[in-house]
């Protein structure tokens, strides 16, 4: 069947998007930012595993954007999926059973679906007019994700099983990327109700609303620690967005922890809190993509897991083993 004009319409954005270098504060899909730079980090030794399982990631590899799974090490890929549409935004659930995403374009706009761990049990959960991003699993099974109704978007929540699907922001400004804290208590989000973009978090109704960032960059795609002490995200504070980790409370001290040239985006934290991972860019103008690699939440060395200067590895999310 012939794609649909909408289909192709969202295809050509999408590929926009992750092809350009601009950063769009105000937009869900802007998870993937482009800097000018030079290539990255070297290969470093490989991540111990522990109680670390396998680390679920978007690439573009074989020309359309699928959901993978890989060792920490970077070695036993598996493709998940294999399907002509744009997959984006996979989340383990917390049995690292199932894992939740997003996917574009059946009616012209993306969709939340989930799947099995070895990518089988593909199942639709939303069908309403409005792209549905940035999906999040709870400790209990429960999805947030955000999403576009009424020219912004909102953070909306809903059963497993797609049912009591409901907002829980309503606000003007866009609030995008949330992440569920590991007691699920707490739900982390990106938003610019600020003027530019900062991080916050609340509770699952959408209450008890606390501010986490207040830097005059853009704060995005924020992810728990384990402990649920700390969030880390990435920030665009200079040339090139970087990780940072914050405190999970209000007014906590930031603290940077990449550096050099090309953009640093999409972090997660590993299962035993001793890693991050997160994605590099090394420079789109040279036909270079991005790349997972792995570091302290203190900083040092990055170690580089995906080696393929031409595609994009991005959006990586960390299971327990």
């Amino acid at each position: 069947m012939e794609p649909s004009e909408a289909s192709r319409m969202a295809r050509a954005r999408m590929g926009r998007r992750l092809g350009g270098i601009a950063l769009a504060a105000t937009t869900a899909l802007a998870g993937v930012w482009l800097g000018l730079g030079v290539s990255g980090p070297e290969v470093a030794h490989a991540v111990q595993r522990g109680h670390n399982g396998r680390i679920v990631f978007v690439s573009d590899r074989t020309g359309s954007y699928d959901i993978y799974s890989s060792l920490p090490s970077g070695k036993g890929v598996q493709r998940l999926t294999n399907d002509s549409e744009i997959q984006l935004d996979p989340s383990w659930s917390a049995n690292h059973n199932k894992i939740v995403y997003a996917q574009c374009c059946s009616n012209g706009d993306f969709d939340i679906y989930t799947m099995n761990a070895d990518g089988s049990g593909q199942t639709r959960l939303t069908t309403r007019v409005g792209a549905d991003v940035e999906p999040s699993y709870s400790r209990s099974g429960k999805i947030a994700f955000s999403g576009a109704r009424n020219g912004q978007y909102d953070i909306f929540v809903m059963n497993g099983d797609g049912s009591n699907l409901h907002p829980i922001t309503a606000n003007q400004a866009d609030d995008l990327e949330p992440a569920w804290s590991p007691n699920g208590k707490r739900i982390a989000f990106s938003s610019t109700r600020s003027g530019h973009g900062d991080i916050y978090t609340m509770s699952p109704t959408g209450k008890n609303l606390t501010r986490s960032t207040s830097s005059a960059g853009i704060d995005k795609q924020p992810a728990w620690s384990p402990s649920g002490k700390s969030i880390v995200f990435s920030s665009l504070r200079e040339q090139n967005p970087k990780i940072y980790v914050t405190s999970a409370g209000r007014g906590g001290k930031d603290r940077r922890i990449t550096s050099g040239p090309g953009p640093d985006t999409d972090p997660a934290w590993s299962p035993d809190g001793k890693h991050i991972v997160y994605a590099h860019g090394a420079g789109g103008h040279k036909g270079k993509g991005f790349d997972l690699y792995i570091t302290s939440p203190r900083g040092g060395r990055p170690h580089r897991i995906t080696d393929d200067v031409k595609s994009f590895e991005i959006k990586p999310d960390w299971a327990r083993r």
